[in-house]
């Protein structure tokens, strides 16, 4: 069998189960829908969804993180003092822009999947989120390296993002306040 075409299978049914989750979570809420009516929409076996996804956390990764780069690729304040300091913030101010216009549930079960082994999806090279923090770890000291400067940044944004989710909507929390303290501390040596 043709690997190249078996790998364009693969990616197909990982599309199709994409696109079927995103379709009933519109228009029925997260909650309300199954792993069954997800396979059943699209003639699916319950085996071949758990051969592409864990759970519907992991879907919710795969489905937010487009939507955060789209968002990211129209809305980032590209800085105009070249620090990792300021790249990092403002790359953590549009995140939670972002989170803002998908809502905290999305958020705090996207980070789920994240946390449970989704954190991969994070550095794709193609992403305009790793191209960000690709910049600001050439403007940083270089104190450590790519990757450990991708996932402390990851590690530190994750743990924001689960307390905005867990919030009370009606918080008067500052979170642009939490964003430039947390980053820019943490950020400002490295």
């Amino acid at each position: 069998m043709d690997v190249t075409r078996e790998g364009g299978k693969a990616f197909m049914t990982r599309q199709k189960i994409l696109n079927a989750a995103e379709t009933l979570f519109t228009s029925k809420g997260y909650d309300a829908v199954s792993v069954d009516e997800i396979c059943e929409s699209i003639s699916l076996t319950k085996g071949a969804f758990y051969y592409h996804f864990k759970n519907k956390e992991e879907i919710l990764a795969h489905l937010f993180i487009p939507r955060l780069d789209n968002h990211l690729e129209n809305h980032y304040a590209w800085p105009e003092e070249k620090s990792a300091r300021e790249y990092i913030v403002n790359l953590a101010r549009a995140t939670l822009e972002c989170a803002r216009i998908v809502g905290r549930s999305v958020i705090a079960r996207s980070s789920a999947g994240m946390l449970s082994g989704q954190h991969v999806l994070l550095y794709y090279t193609d992403r305009i989120h790793s191209k960000i923090l690709k910049e600001a770890w050439e403007c940083s000291k270089k104190t450590i390296d790519f990757h450990s400067f991708s996932l402390l940044y990851s590690s530190v944004m994750t743990g924001i993002l689960l307390n905005w989710a867990a919030e009370p909507p009606a918080s008067a929390t500052s979170w642009d306040n939490i964003i430039s303290l947390s980053m820019g501390q943490i950020f400002a040596d490295i």
